[in-house]
């Protein structure tokens, strides 16, 4: 029979049974008093016993440990009171290990009474028992109570957040411990770096404004944030820092990108968690504070309610049929919809005098990480400025060079591994050439920078291929967090805002147009990053090649340059789709470009089919080419 089955009465004989194993002089009588918490007879009943056996250290070495097992157990306050205050004539190490290794505030945490009574007496929160502080254990048991929904989907994060608020018992002991533990925070540093949502979500619950404080993670952040990051900060790196691993692994394991994508879908839910606290944590903490006559499920109700009100969640999103579920979770079921039935449609919600609406999103900023209006609209790169810095004749370059008919119908959304093809063409070096002229006298990785922040790929691919030492590429160490490159920073700070704008917007009405540029433009910082790992690993090959004798000769078609330019990127550990090599979309590929250079395309032909030969930079020709042209 399962432990969750047997009845307290049971649990309570079988415990005992095994008390009287462990220890011969086991009292049943003492542990009677214990279960009732019986401390007018619990107290003389020790003094008794202490006589017969010798004295009080020869009882307290036989039968203090028990005691503590069972007053534990039992949640007996006033015995422990009794115990602590010395009453008995024990003497009781509040700090020393019990006959199973820990320490008593470890084996309280599902009191909240106990802990309380166990701090107030000395009880120190830094002792770990197996690697764990007593923070870590009540919401290690917590989470366990909790886990059986199988949330990871963004959906039943709210299910979850519902039911934790449920369990007040054990979240009163979260906030004691969280209250009493110096550095903290070190522990919510791991919890978030782990995507422990259910803890984080605890914490939360019981210390918002603590948690969610600017400088809660001071000394444990990147030195670029000059010693101050907040919760959702941290979380944002997290979620950028996955995002660059799934590019700079591309060429890594399913199972590898597997395990990425699921670590990025719990720091996504992760970012949501933080935002719905961030939002309505005052209102939640209102629904526990006032509403603690109501029973478990009322309150669950009333707080599903509140998150469908606010525009966080569906009605669907708590539907617990795929999830084994006990008879409480079917009767918070049903309590919701016969509440959802009678409002108006689930529109506004009333609780007592307060009324809550949704959000309007045309009527509010969405913030930057720095409290900044964020502006969604592309900002023209050139500007009055430009020509005082001596930047203007560089940037007319680069918007020249986007006009070139082999470019102008490639988009991000065609593959960034085609955009660098295409401007390894021979029909490009020219205008390359003079970028690089312009760019050797200019300071440029402002310029790059401007580029990322304004999705200009074309231009900053431009750069990065006629001057990479100069934007660090090929200096820099690889590395995905603000310390690295100028243009690698600006990448990774610029999706932290994307991505912090989206969350902002959720729930809000009205704000679908604003939803889809921020993922539009999520995209396109994304290329940016591919991008820039396409140089940082690739750029010498590529440049070696460009300038060898053999691609200089003049002999070699535009497919076979693409194909050994591929077959480069291949090397570089760069596994190419069929939709990032078939050029057939390219209409400097066609027919239609450059009549004396008319290559024929077969169908679906994909360049990465030649091989490049390993005895040198330049190849040779492909015979299996040649035998298609006579073909």
């Amino acid at each position: 029979m399962p432990v969750e089955t047997i009845p307290s009465s049971d649990l309570r004989l079988a415990s005992k049974s095994k008390m009287a194993e462990y220890y011969p002089g086991f009292d049943r009588i003492i542990s009677d008093f214990i279960e009732y918490d019986n401390v007018d007879a619990f107290v003389p009943w020790i003094h008794y016993k202490a006589r017969s056996v010798g004295g009080y250290n020869v009882y307290q070495s036989l039968m203090l440990a028990p005691i503590i097992h069972d007053i534990t157990l039992e949640t007996a306050v006033k015995c422990a009171t009794a115990l602590l205050q010395g009453e008995t004539g024990l003497k009781l190490d509040i700090n020393a290990n019990t006959a199973i290794g820990c320490t008593p505030l470890h084996r309280s945490l599902h009191s909240p009474e106990l802990i309380d009574l166990f701090l107030r007496h000395g009880a120190r929160t830094d002792i770990r028992y197996d690697g764990q502080l007593p923070l870590n254990y009540v919401l290690q048991r917590l989470s366990k109570r909790t886990h059986f929904l199988g949330w990871s989907t963004a959906e039943s994060l709210y299910m979850m957040i519902v039911f934790c608020q449920c369990e007040t018992k054990w979240l009163e002991g979260v906030r004691l411990l969280f209250r009493a533990t110096n550095e903290a925070e070190k522990e919510i540093y791991r919890y978030v770096k782990d995507g422990k949502l259910i803890e984080v979500a605890a914490l939360l619950t019981v210390a918002r404004e603590e948690v969610t404080s600017p400088s809660f993670f001071k000394g444990l952040c990147d030195p670029a944030l000059n010693g101050s990051m907040s919760l959702r900060q941290l979380v944002l790196s997290e979620i950028v820092s996955l995002m660059a691993s799934q590019i700079t692994l591309v060429s890594t394991s399913e199972e590898v990108h597997d395990e990425l994508n699921n670590k990025l879908e719990t720091m996504m839910s992760m970012l949501r968690l933080v935002e719905i606290f961030e939002r309505v944590g005052d209102k939640i903490e209102l629904y526990r504070r006032y509403l603690t006559k109501l029973s478990q499920k009322e309150l669950a109700t009333q707080m599903a309610c509140l998150f469908i009100n606010e525009g966080f969640a569906e009605y669907k999103y708590f539907d617990l049929k795929s999830v084994s579920t006990t008879q409480f979770h079917e009767d918070f079921l049903e309590s919701l919809e016969s509440k959802l039935s009678g409002e108006n449609e689930g529109t506004q919600l009333e609780s007592g005098t307060t009324k809550i609406y949704k959000h309007d999103a045309d009527a509010m900023w969405i913030p930057r990480l720095s409290n900044q209006p964020l502006n969604l609209e592309a900002i023209p790169i050139l500007n009055n400025e430009d020509d005082a810095k001596g930047s203007l004749p560089l940037k007319v370059s680069l918007e020249k060079l986007c006009y070139h008919p082999y470019l102008n119908d490639w988009t991000p959304k065609k593959s960034i591994f085609k955009l660098v093809v295409i401007l390894c063409l021979p029909q490009l070096k020219e205008s390359l050439e003079s970028i690089r002229l312009v760019a050797c006298k200019t300071e440029i990785e402002t310029i790059g920078c401007d580029l990322v922040r304004h999705g200009k790929l074309i231009e900053l691919a431009s750069l990065l291929m006629v001057a990479p030492e100069k934007l660090n590429v090929t200096t820099s160490p690889r590395s995905n967090d603000l310390r690295s490159n100028a243009i690698r920073r600006c990448i990774m700070s610029g999706l932290q805002e994307l991505l912090d704008a989206e969350v902002r917007l959720m729930g809000r009405s009205n704000s679908h147009k604003l939803v889809e540029k921020c993922k539009d433009e999520k995209e396109v910082k994304l290329s940016a990053l591919l991008l820039l790992e396409v140089f940082e690993r690739a750029g010498n090959s590529i440049n070696q090649y460009l300038q060898s004798d053999t691609y200089n000769e003049g002999t070699r078609s535009r497919l076979e340059i693409a194909g050994e330019i591929q077959n480069l990127l291949e090397k570089a550990g760069f596994a190419m789709k069929p939709k990032d090599t078939d050029l057939n979309d390219m209409k400097c590929f066609s027919l239609t470009m450059e009549p004396a250079d008319r290559t024929i395309l077969p169908l679906a032909l994909r360049p990465r089919d030649f091989s490049v030969l390993e005895s040198s930079i330049g190849p040779a020709r492909n015979p299996r080419f040649k035998a298609q042209l006579q073909d």
